[in-house]
């Protein structure tokens, strides 16, 4: 066979394998929720999967805590997680025993927060016996991040039990509640001198004592917080001072990029350094300040929100075909898997309601885990649901934007993708959601893969139409010379 035959045979062989695997059936995939309506993941209620977690968690804190009784580590990233979880189930179930157990380990962090004897309530890392040695390269000190997100903690129990007419009867409640809401308003004002004002805001130190590092972007939203949720219940205007020289200072060191927002883990007085982007579970701490500011207007607006929307579908979220589903920053970089971690990101649905289908997505793929931050990510799922037609229909209006964006539109499959979503629609209009979703679902992954693998059919394509003009050519002159 003449080589140029041979190569062109060559040529299309290997676009049909790639046509074969761009358009190769996804297998069956779960459905968000049972025929009653309730979210699933693996199948599962999730809200009997999160109480069947949170018993675990439970037993498996309490087995910690009879060894080690003081370790602020695992009281800011455990504990924390745990009280706003039972919150969280509290409220779904109405069940009473989650808020006592979360009341019971308020408690316990309410004893324990003075264990240097200063009368300032702290979770400070002090040494090895009062604190947690995986952190001592940062010095034995207090640390903002800590105060406040453990702070919020007894807050949103303090809130619960204040907000609810029956739960304020009790007395015994009641009483807990005032002395959460008193502990966290001191913590807050011992950081009151901790505090560098510039020209456009200002921020927390990390330390109450002294700016260690400069100003990290979790460790003053974390106060910024607790500071907004002392104003909530407390109704004191003053509250809202710090959070918005926070929330401007904040504001202005974001980096605008496409239509959406990214930022650095630390920042600098200087807006124009920038450097070392922020991780998705850090960087949850920074978006629910941003959201409460916004919420009480302080700074940040709708288009704001916005863009931050655009963060998470642009670039936090990496598509059905990636596994994990989520990038580590905000970015867009991968390097570690960050989805047990992701819990507020959900809180964006509410602007647009496919963010919740890509939080359940990537959940529902992932390994279940045992541990306080998955529960909160896990129940938010049904603190956010927008329910089914809703997360359909922003399915659609997100795959019919995606079709007309990048290669896929100059793409041979491109006719194949468009009667699909026409497909797809039709079914959600016939009220077919289920169908619908899977359609859709397909439909991504055949983008995904276009949009990853074009150059292939673009070189396939290529050589062969200039291997067929060769040809041609070299007939057309054989002729002449005939």
């Amino acid at each position: 066979m003449d080589k140029r035959l041979f190569f062109i045979v060559l040529m299309i062989f290997l676009l049909i394998i790639y046509y074969i695997y761009v358009l190769f059936p996804v297998s069956m995939m779960d459905f968000l929720v049972s025929n009653n309506g309730e979210v699933l993941i693996h199948g599962e209620r999730v809200i009997e999967l999160s109480e069947e977690i949170a018993e675990k968690v439970w037993v498996s804190y309490n087995r910690y805590l009879s060894r080690k009784p003081y370790d602020p580590g695992l009281f800011a990233w455990g504990i924390q997680y745990e009280i706003r979880s039972y919150v969280l189930l509290y409220k779904i179930t109405n069940d009473l025993k989650w808020l006592l157990r979360a009341v019971k380990r308020c408690d316990y962090l309410v004893r324990y927060s003075d264990v240097n004897g200063d009368g300032i309530p702290s979770w400070g890392n002090y040494n090895s016996t009062y604190g947690n040695d995986r952190y001592a390269s940062e010095g034995y000190r207090e640390f903002s991040v800590w105060d406040g997100v453990i702070s919020t903690a007894l807050l949103d129990v303090s809130q619960t039990i204040l907000d609810d007419p029956r739960l304020r009867e009790n007395e015994t409640l009641f009483c807990r509640a005032m002395e959460y809401l008193d502990v966290s308003r001191r913590v807050v004002e011992h950081y009151r001198d901790a505090w560098t004002s510039v020209s456009d805001g200002g921020y927390y130190w990390d330390s109450p004592r002294e700016d260690v590092v400069g100003p990290i972007v979790n460790r003053f939203s974390a106060l910024g917080i607790a500071e907004i949720k002392l104003y909530e219940i407390a109704g004191d205007d003053s509250y809202l001072e710090r959070p918005q020289a926070m929330a401007m200072f904040l504001k202005n060191r974001l980096r605008y990029v496409d239509g959406c927002y990214v930022w650095t883990y630390r920042l600098s007085v200087d807006v124009t350094s920038f450097k070392g982007y922020e991780d998705i579970s850090h960087g949850a701490i920074d978006l629910e300040f941003m959201l409460l500011s916004y919420r009480y207007g302080l700074v940040f607006n709708g288009t704001d929100i916005e863009r931050l929307t655009c963060t998470y579908t642009k670039y936090i979220w990496l598509g059905f075909s990636f596994r994990p589903h989520l990038a580590t920053r905000v970015s867009g970089e991968y390097t570690a898997d960050y989805v047990p971690y992701s819990r507020n990101w959900i809180m964006l649905s509410e602007v647009n309601p496919v963010i919740w289908l890509f939080q359940w997505y990537a959940l529902n793929d992932h390994d279940i885990m045992y541990n306080a931050c998955y529960l909160q990510g896990l129940l938010q799922l049904l603190s956010y649901y927008p329910r089914i037609g809703k997360v359909i229909e922003s399915f659609v209006n997100y795959t019919k934007v995606i079709i007309n964006k990048g290669v896929v539109k100059y793409s041979l499959s491109s006719f194949y993708v468009e009667s699909l979503v026409d497909k797809a629609i039709k079914q959600f209009e016939n009220g077919d959601v289920e169908e619908a979703y899977r359609t859709l679902i397909y439909v991504n992954f055949i983008v995904e893969k276009v949009q990853r693998y074009f150059f292939v059919e673009v070189v396939s394509l290529l050589l062969i139409i200039l291997l067929l003009f060769y040809i041609l050519v070299g007939y057309l002159r054989s002729e002449k010379n005939v």
